[in-house]
């Protein structure tokens, strides 16, 4: 169980967790909870965890994103997986609202509360990111996406694309708090 806030990383750490499960892409199976939050949609899903995968892993890797946005009925649809997994099978619970999640589920899962990244932290991150894809952004305008991004890695990448190639710093803001005003 993944939670904090939006653009922490809490669906980037399950696909990684996956990985180092040895799970091979065509196994890592994603589900938006918020699309697909009924109980036959919940059902079909099932259907196919009972089998394992073909290839060299076995295993498969379901990540539930937005998971807070479930039914009760499809809580209880899960609740035996969950409960007793088939041993090729694994679950990631990814929510922003950890209390929604029922208990049920929450007391079987290993749960990782991940918190807002700080800014200076963010700041070096995004510094990196520009070197390495060779994005032309200043330092000024990399604390600026740090700082606006409020703790949200996707939400510092969002800004730093919008500021490549940007020269001036009125230009800068004026995209950023423009980007925020329609959020």
């Amino acid at each position: 169980l993944f939670t904090g806030p939006s653009g922490c990383g809490k669906t980037t750490l399950a696909r990684i967790v996956a990985t180092r499960l040895n799970c091979l892409d065509n196994s890592v199976i994603e589900v938006d909870a918020a699309r697909y939050s009924g109980i036959d949609a919940m059902r079909e899903l099932l259907i196919g965890a009972q089998y394992q995968s073909l290839g060299d892993s076995r295993r498969k890797f379901y990540i539930i994103d937005e998971a807070h946005a479930l039914s009760k009925a499809t809580w209880q649809t899960l609740l035996k997986n969950v409960e007793e997994p088939q041993s090729h099978l694994y679950w990631a619970f990814c929510t922003t609202e950890a209390e929604k999640i029922p208990e049920t589920i929450r007391t079987r899962c290993h749960a990782y509360d991940l918190k807002p990244v700080k800014w200076d932290l963010l700041a070096e991150y995004l510094a990196a990111i520009c070197l390495e894809e060779k994005l032309h952004v200043q330092t000024e305008f990399i604390d600026i996406a740090a700082r606006k991004a409020q703790g949200s890695v996707r939400q510092g990448l969002v800004y730093l694309s919008m500021l490549d190639g940007i020269t001036q710093k009125d230009e800068a803001l004026r995209l950023v708090e423009d980007f925020e005003a329609q959020t």
